[in-house]
């Protein structure tokens, strides 16, 4: 039985309600935010600069942005995601991937400098492997941007500078998760050229980082090269797992931001 929503919000102001969350989805079942007994405000996921947003629930496209990006690839099928819901999350074969088509969204760089943006998704990773999950590259060292997972199970962001790998500018993350294990990540640049403006969430918390730049960073270079899930330029460093809700922001997440996303999108996980 559904009840009106104007019952539930009375029911979750009683006191003996008063440690229980209403999870609210949309129409395809992706949560949208959560309503908080005794009146607390609700916890939104953020919206504001959200360019694309790929919850991978039984289709590839864009369910947020005005650009229907379809996804084109091979070696991904479907897989329960971070609630255990069925096939709401993109699972990758070795050597499986997503391409999309080159667009200005996905591409964090004006004619002068560069432009602020915020990754965030959960990864589900089955090896320790070095691996690319996410990457704008059209050949060995030439690209825009790449997140990864190296050294073990940390993560770390990449920009090349002018489009080439002459010069970078490259965070690598303190903190790591485990294999077979959902695990939300989200990395934000505030577009500065410094290693300090680009910061790694791991489950909702800041993490420190340690640098591992080369040469002289000056800015990114948008190219014609496709947006690469689950591996680099062809065949460049597979990544073997799943992935899920996937979102593109070109604003600058703040820390409690990054953190709703995670406490909303495992509201509902086992």
């Amino acid at each position: 039985m559904k009840l009106p929503l104007i019952l539930l919000s009375f029911l979750l102001s009683l006191p003996c309600y008063a440690q229980t969350k209403l999870h609210l989805r949309g129409q395809s079942g992706n949560l949208l935010y959560t309503v908080r007994a005794g009146g607390a405000a609700p916890d939104v996921i953020p919206t504001n600069g959200l360019v694309a947003y790929f919850p991978y629930n039984g289709t590839l496209a864009d369910m947020y942005g005005t650009n229907v990006y379809a996804g084109d690839g091979t070696g991904t099928y479907y897989t329960n995601g971070i609630n255990n819901s069925i096939t709401s999350a993109l699972a990758f074969a070795s050597g499986g991937y997503l391409a999309y088509g080159n667009s200005y969204d996905f591409s964090f760089v004006n004619n002068s400098t560069d432009t602020v943006f915020s990754v965030s998704m959960w990864l589900k990773s089955q090896n320790t492997n070095s691996e690319v999950y996410c990457s704008i590259f059209e050949a060995v060292g030439k690209g825009e941007w790449q997140f990864s997972k190296y050294y073990g199970n940390k993560v770390t962001c990449l920009l090349l500078s002018g489009g080439t790998a002459s010069a970078y500018l490259m965070n690598i993350s303190s903190g790591s998760f485990a294999t077979n294990k959902w695990t939300h990540v989200c990395w934000t640049y505030n577009a500065t050229g410094l290693n300090a403006g680009l910061l790694c969430y791991i489950d909702g918390v800041l993490t420190s980082t340690t640098t591992a730049n080369y040469g002289t960073y000056i800015k990114m270079l948008d190219t014609t090269a496709k947006v690469r899930i689950g591996q680099r330029e062809v065949g460049g460093y597979p990544y073997t797992g799943s992935i899920a809700n996937w979102r593109t922001y070109k604003s600058l997440l703040i820390s409690n931001e990054v953190n709703t996303i995670y406490t909303v999108e495992k509201a509902t996980s086992p």
